[in-house]
């Protein structure tokens, strides 16, 4: 059940902090793999999966290097760098291989509630765009993950794939794009909780809300002992586990310093929010059924960035929405100093979703070594 009651005092193997889908992923491999683990989890909202992972929070929505033009940077010689596009992707596969077998296990009974398909697709324009596009299709064709894509320069093409991006568009203006079918759009927010309401359900784990972690050391026998606050009445107790895993987002920094473990040095982290101009209008968005990634300028105003996809938007059918805010890593890199970082290493900032699974493996591991 998920409780706001005391917990007992009683030592747990495993001590996961943070209702993150990280936490929900470990804990269903420990069980599967060992169901006989005693694992308590505690967070500091009253609810589930409500800060990072939360679907307005975040813009993990599936991301699996398809159409994200960042992701393969252009080296000084002219050439595509593909490598990150190819971990992502591959890290991607691999959670969906993992999904699938939670599916046919039973752990979700509707996976189309936080899963579905869309083409993925990258649009440009320009000489100096499209020839970038052209190069980077053909690169990513050595990987057979990208072989099935599609690439296209002609308008008639493009009008049937986007429909309300080349609506209004100048046919004399150079455009392409890359089309994957195989593309989907993910809920993390609500994947999250279908696996700890599964969990409550053939494990009957308890999941302790409004409890802030406030510190943690080991013993003399390497044990952990973890403070938690409840905020509900300010009491505060302790808690004796052999394995502590770190899920709480942007907190996980702090409890890091507290841990006094040498994998916490050299990381920082700051806070980033994010906006959204959501369209109004039923019979445009019935018109859109695909996940369009381009470049624009930094500094263009929101009505003219969105123009620059389609051209004759209009602003009464838009609306501004404002994301909350959540952490992003920065981290020491011998060569570029600080730099800011979209991978899962201390915790899961979104884009580093598609490699959650797999790294919760990695961790799964040293807890069974640890054990």
């Amino acid at each position: 059940m998920f409780s706001h009651s005391n917990p007992a005092l009683a030592d747990c193997d495993v001590l996961l902090i943070g209702t993150v889908g990280m936490s929900a992923a470990l804990e269903v491999f420990l069980k599967e793999l060992q169901p006989e683990l005693n694992i308590d989890i505690y967070e500091r909202l009253d609810r589930l999966a409500a800060e990072s992972f939360n679907a307005r929070n975040n813009a993990g929505t599936g991301h699996s290097a398809l159409g994200e033009l960042n992701y393969t940077p252009q080296r000084e010689d002219g050439s595509i760098d593909i490598s990150k596009a190819l971990k992502i992707i591959e890290s991607f596969e691999v959670s969906k291989q993992i999904g699938s077998y939670l599916v046919a296990d039973g752990y979700f009974s509707s996976p189309n509630s936080f899963i579905n398909s869309i083409p993925h697709m990258s649009f440009v324009w320009g000489n100096e765009g499209v020839a970038f596009l052209r190069k980077r299709h053909e690169a990513r064709q050595s990987s057979h993950l990208f072989q099935i894509m599609e690439y296209s320069e002609q308008f008639k093409t493009l009008a049937s794939w986007i429909p309300p991006v080349m609506q209004h568009r100048d046919r004399s203006q150079k455009a392409a794009t890359t089309h994957m079918a195989l593309g989907t759009d993910v809920n993390f927010g609500d994947l999250t909780r279908c696996l700890f309401n599964h969990l409550k359900e053939r494990h009957e784990i308890e999941v302790f809300l409004n409890y802030e972690v406030r510190s943690l050391e080991q013993d003399e026998e390497k044990r952990w002992i973890v403070r938690v606050k409840d905020e509900a009445n300010d009491d505060t107790k302790g808690v004796s586990a052999k394995f502590v895993f770190m899920g709480a987002g942007g907190g996980a920094l702090r409890l890091l310093e507290k841990s006094d473990i040498k994998q916490g040095d050299g990381y920082s982290g700051f806070p980033v929010s994010g906006q959204w101009l959501v369209c109004k209008k039923e019979a445009l968005i019935a018109q859109h059924h695909a996940k369009v990634y381009g470049k624009t300028k930094v500094s263009a105003p929101s009505m003219d960035a969105l123009r620059e996809f389609i051209p004759d938007a209009q602003a009464d059918d838009w609306k501004l929405s404002i994301a909350e805010q959540r952490v992003q890593v920065i981290k020491k890199d011998e060569e570029e100093g600080d730099v800011r970082e979209f991978g899962t290493e201390v915790f899961g900032p979104p884009p580093a979703l598609p490699r959650w699974l797999p790294s919760c493996l990695n961790s799964c591991k040293s807890v069974l070594r640890t054990k």
